[in-house]
């Protein structure tokens, strides 16, 4: 099982506690309910090129297609503003979108539930 937790923190003392917290929650969840193999992986909200299925010129990249195909949960947390049209917000509006389209199970909170409602 493979699993991608998006930090969508900011740098603050207060919001790394609040990303360990809620990485710690899933980590643990999976703890209880499953007990064979598991990857569980942190990214940062603008660390996730390796799970895009296109590079910026629009060529499909195909290795990235295999390792976004492997997740089976993607959890999204996190403590910035980010709009779903900020140039920041792109490649987790890529990721949220590519989740809808091939039914992925996401769990999207805070600053990431706004950009699943438009993706």
């Amino acid at each position: 099982m493979h699993i991608l937790v998006v930090d969508g923190f900011g740098p603050s003392e207060d919001s790394r506690k609040k990303f360990k917290t809620f990485y710690n929650l899933v980590v643990s969840a999976f703890d209880k309910c499953w007990h064979y193999g598991r990857s569980i992986q942190a990214k940062g909200y603008r660390d996730l090129g390796e799970y895009m299925c296109s590079d910026p010129a629009g060529l499909v990249r195909v290795e990235q297609i295999k390792r976004f195909d492997k997740l089976d949960f993607i959890f999204l947390d996190g403590d910035l503003p980010l709009l779903p049209w900020s140039p920041d917000a792109e490649q987790v509006w890529s990721l949220l979108v590519m989740s809808v389209q091939t039914g992925k199970c996401v769990l999207a909170a805070s600053f990431a539930a706004p950009i699943a409602l438009a993706a």
